[in-house]
């Protein structure tokens, strides 16, 4: 799969009761299955199909971020949240970005604020067996919905099974 510059994925922020719900309306639609990631430090219970590029959040947890994330699902309720756009390198398209004006280096509010970073580095991702690495960077907001950048290394799950 190529890394240039494509949405990885696409995620939706729900209440954590109706979070088993959708995964199985999405994942009959699609014919697809999902990984859970249960991200303590970062107050989120996350279902991601790496195959569909669909993700689901949830708040987990009572740290501070995961009241952010019930603070945003409060005032907007269950919805779109977040587009992972596939990068070759998370470094060079944000500087690409703060050369057009987005801003990447503000202070965020809501959610990233709360976690105290503006980007993610998973390298245990024993999780899932699709995705070796990851690294997300937010971009900025757009039409209500979070950007990010996302320099992602999917496993070769062919060559795996053979």
């Amino acid at each position: 799969m190529s890394a240039k510059n494509r949405i990885d994925h696409f995620v939706w922020l729900v209440e954590p009761e109706n979070l088993s719900r959708y995964v199985k309306q999405m994942s009959e639609l699609f014919e697809t299955t999902f990984d859970e990631f249960r991200n303590e430090s970062g107050g989120a219970l996350v279902l991601i199909s790496w195959d569909a590029g669909l993700e689901f959040t949830a708040p987990y947890g009572d740290s501070p971020a995961a009241n952010a994330l019930r603070a945003v699902l409060a005032e907007r309720g269950e919805g779109p949240c977040a587009v992972v756009v596939r990068v070759p390198s998370v470094d060079a398209s944000s500087e690409r970005a703060a050369a057009l004006g987005w801003p990447i280096d503000a202070p965020q509010s809501g959610y990233w604020g709360e976690l105290g970073r503006q980007s993610v580095e998973l390298e245990n991702m024993s999780w899932t067996t699709k995705v070796t690495s990851m690294r997300e960077r937010v971009i900025g907001s757009f039409l209500n919905t979070t950007l990010l950048f996302g320099e992602i290394e999917y496993a070769d799950v062919e060559d795996a099974t053979s």
